[in-house]
């Protein structure tokens, strides 16, 4: 995977985030096969990063090149996908939402408690929405709100990693917010970079 994680100052816990991209037009890679499928994801999340963090909370679009065929020719066919997860159960659909490449995706996750969320993928392009309101699957898997991020990564299915060729994946207009941890005053909002 890559992108940008920020850690949260110890008075500080991360409650949401939220970035924004452009969907990718995904290709083969040099010598890829279109007999195979090819994937990839771009997501935002709460925890996850190192050991003893419990669980991941996080929402993303995943971009699918599936082999298709037509007029006798072998090609590819992309599909978008809006997704949600709480590791360690798997991602699950968030539902329908057309996305087409060059569209501009908003994804935001907040957490109500550090067992409760509502995660939302916005199309800006379009003015669809889609959200879903979870929990985490257990106890050990409550957020700590450690960790913000933004990323990209290649998926697994059957133990296979065909990573699609997807260009340039550029975050923007990224955000997450902090809540005090008792007794420290902090800002409400930490910022990448800052």
């Amino acid at each position: 995977w890559a992108g940008s994680i920020v850690t949260a100052a110890s008075e500080l816990s991360f409650y949401s985030v939220t970035g924004t991209l452009i969907a990718p037009d995904p290709k083969l890679p040099v010598g890829g096969n279109s007999s195979e499928t090819w994937y990839g994801s771009a997501w935002v999340g709460i925890d996850g990063v190192g050991d003893g963090e419990g669980g991941l909370f996080q929402a993303g679009i995943e971009w699918v090149l599936s082999p298709t065929v037509n007029n006798g020719d072998s090609t590819t066919k992309l599909t978008f996908e809006a997704w949600y997860e709480w590791l360690p159960e798997p991602f699950y659909s968030m539902g329908n939402i057309a996305i087409s490449p060059g569209d501009v995706i908003t994804i935001q996750c907040q957490a109500a408690t550090a067992s409760n969320g509502t995660c939302w993928i916005g199309d800006q392009s379009t003015g669809a929405v889609v959200s879903k309101n979870f929990q985490s699957p257990s106890i050990g898997n409550d957020l700590k709100g450690h960790n913000a991020e933004w990323i990209v990564e290649k998926l697994s299915y059957n133990g296979e990693y065909h990573f699609a060729n997807f260009g340039t994946v550029e975050w923007f207009d990224c955000a997450a917010g902090t809540r005090t941890v008792p007794g420290n005053a902090a800002p409400p909002f930490l910022y990448p970079g800052d």
